[in-house]
């Protein structure tokens, strides 16, 4: 399996929309209601502006090409979000993913430590984080949700 991350580009805005108004994506989301395109154009452009913050769009390769199949956001404070396009779900490319992402970022960044912010239902995301190596730190409250926030902070002899 060949998995490769880039910086999303404005071309990308309807497929981030898209995975955005997702059900599952939703439901996971700290405000799950749909997403209007406007809305989105609005906050993908102001995205696109801020250099500290990391788009990433995940892509893995089938046959001669690479697919997109998630996205992954890194805020210039460390906080990570990461989604799977439901068509490539069960297929256990969070982890592979979430590394791919991860390295991009140790490099491409000034951040040591990162962050993320998990309903406690949203067992399968859990799951690829403490694998990850994210440590649980705290249960918190955000925008009215129960969260358990876990954090990974990169070692010095991480390659």
């Amino acid at each position: 399996m060949e998995l490769k991350v880039r910086r999303t580009e404005k071309d990308d805005v309807l497929l981030i929309f898209n995975w955005a108004n997702d059900e599952l994506t939703r439901k996971m989301s700290f405000n799950q209601d749909s997403i209007l395109l406007e809305d989105h154009k609005r906050w993908f452009n102001k995205i696109l502006q801020q250099p500290k913050t990391h788009l990433l769009i995940v892509e893995l390769r089938e046959n001669l090409k690479f697919v997109p199949i998630g996205q992954i956001k890194f805020d210039e404070d460390g906080k990570i979000s990461h989604s799977i396009a439901k068509d490539f779900r069960g297929k256990k490319l969070g982890i592979p993913s979430l590394k791919a992402a991860m390295q991009y970022i140790k490099f491409n960044s000034e951040l040591n430590t990162i962050f993320a912010q998990i309903k406690p239902n949203n067992i399968p995301t859990i799951k690829i984080y403490e694998t990850y190596g994210f440590v649980f730190h705290s249960e918190i409250t955000v925008k009215g949700n129960l969260v358990r926030k876990y954090i990974y902070e990169f070692s010095l002899s991480e390659n």
